[in-house]
């Protein structure tokens, strides 16, 4: 199993904690954004791709900001998709918002691929039914 600390420190080196996605630079705003006050960050986070968040995270951010909480390292190909135990080649750097749209995304994919070759449990029992007959 791979450290994630490990993972996201060699990242960092390569990708400097900027959004391959969105292009979001979230480690030059964490480094603004912690000594603002608390007024001013509330302000900061809705001139991101931050705003998107949810209340709650928004709020974590606010009182207790951590670099760790705006921007992850992603796999490419999913773990779920076969992307686990891979090197650094199949990471890349994502804010938080983009992250959690590549997760919406994959979820829908692991439904799609559940749904394909399952059959309607009234097929079971009218096989079921047929036979007793």
């Amino acid at each position: 199993r791979t450290n994630g600390s490990a993972v996201r420190r060699q990242l960092f080196e390569l990708e400097h904690g900027r959004c391959s996605l969105c292009n979001f630079d979230a480690h030059t705003f964490f480094q603004r954004f912690k000594v603002l006050k608390a007024s001013e960050r509330r302000k900061a986070i809705e001139k991101t791709p931050l705003r998107s968040l949810s209340w709650k995270q928004k709020q974590a951010l606010i009182e207790k900001p951590t670099e760790g909480a705006m921007w992850q390292a992603d796999h490419i190909t999913p773990v779920a998709e076969g992307g686990g135990e891979c090197g650094l080649e199949n990471y890349r750097t994502l804010c938080t918002p983009c992250h959690w749209k590549e997760t919406q995304k994959l979820q829908h994919r692991l439904k799609l691929k559940i749904g394909k070759g399952t059959k309607d449990i009234r097929t079971f029992f009218k096989v079921a039914q047929s036979e007793r007959k």
